[in-house]
């Protein structure tokens, strides 16, 4: 099978090189820019932009897992009860 497809689409492209930084000078902020652009030096938290948890609606908040694994739960599930039916 793979070596029809590779023969019908041909193989694919080779990996770019990295890219050549030495030669591209970065600048740099003034302190008062940064703060007036909102740069943070570390990866900000929903509080700093008055983003709270939502506890004042009563009904707890639903927490959703994911990922491949719980992915694969949730569509064995789905498909057992297909099969049921």
């Amino acid at each position: 099978m793979y070596l029809h497809t590779v023969s019908c689409i041909g193989l694919p492209p080779r990996p770019k090189e990295d890219i050549d930084f030495r030669h591209v000078t970065f600048g740099t902020m003034s302190e008062s820019l940064q703060r007036e652009v909102s740069l943070f030096q570390t990866v900000p938290k929903p509080e700093q932009f008055h983003k709270y948890p939502e506890t004042d609606f009563g009904d707890p908040l639903i927490r959703w897992l994911g990922g491949e694994t719980e992915a694969l739960i949730k569509l064995n599930e789905r498909l057992s009860q297909v099969n049921e039916n």
